[in-house]
């Protein structure tokens, strides 16, 4: 993987986490579009890890696409069955679109981790 490629995916998640909060619309739609392909391409060329999925899982929350979010945090489940940080994002997701229903499925999912 090219150093110039490598440095960007290492720095994405401070792109998509952070700095997402603090723009304009129209600055952060950018920034988001950004993670986003920076995303991609690391789907394409790196070690996918449960930090990895749960950042993409983030990256797609912030364009507002549920369903990519949703299945970054679900892999990122299915890697770590015991961390209850996907499981609760997840939650999240049931939540905005109103589906109390799937978001105690969820959240009853953490409580009955160890």
């Amino acid at each position: 993987m090219p150093h110039r490629m490598k440095s960007r995916l290492q720095s994405f998640k401070s792109i998509a986490g952070v700095s997402c909060r603090c723009l304009s619309s129209a600055e952060n739609n950018k920034l988001t579009d950004d993670a986003v392909a920076l995303i991609e391409a690391g789907l394409e060329v790196t070690k996918k890890t449960y930090d990895f999925y749960i950042t993409a899982g983030d990256v797609y929350i912030e364009k507002n696409d549920g369903g990519k979010s949703a299945t970054n945090y679900e892999k990122a489940a299915a890697m770590e069955k015991n961390n209850p940080k996907a499981f609760v994002r997840v939650a999240y997701i049931w939540l905005k679109v109103r589906n109390a229903e799937a978001t105690l499925n969820e959240l009853n999912k953490v409580k009955d981790m160890d």
